[in-house]
């Protein structure tokens, strides 16, 4: 069983967008909508969180890159866990666009 954390429509902007920051104990899903994303257009997806929970900062957990007009729009993460999990966004090329998404919670 899965619920909804959050959710929004972000538009790129050339830097780095916080789409959500949880900061309660789970495992989390990105679960993006890439319809809008044209050729010679290009965005990015990170998912970021602590390798223990006393760590001072977040790290690197999860990487995707996207370009150009997509066949299969949905793109779903792989699940993060963790009780500090930050999911960002960066579109680094071409027109900027809007994008639907959404954080899962999968053990809520």
């Amino acid at each position: 069983m899965s619920s909804q954390a959050y959710a929004g429509n972000t538009t790129g902007d050339g830097t780095e967008q916080t789409l959500a920051q949880c900061a309660v104990d789970g495992v989390y899903q990105l679960v993006v909508s890439t319809a809008n994303l044209a050729n010679g257009e290009v965005v990015e997806f990170r998912i970021k969180t602590k390798p223990r929970d006393a760590a001072a900062a977040v790290e690197l957990a999860y990487y995707a890159c996207y370009a150009h007009d997509q066949s299969v729009p949905i793109k779903q993460s792989v699940p993060v866990t963790g009780s500090s999990v930050d999911f960002t966004m960066t579109q680094t090329a071409g027109t900027y666009r809007a994008f639907e998404w959404s954080v899962r919670r999968l053990d809520a």
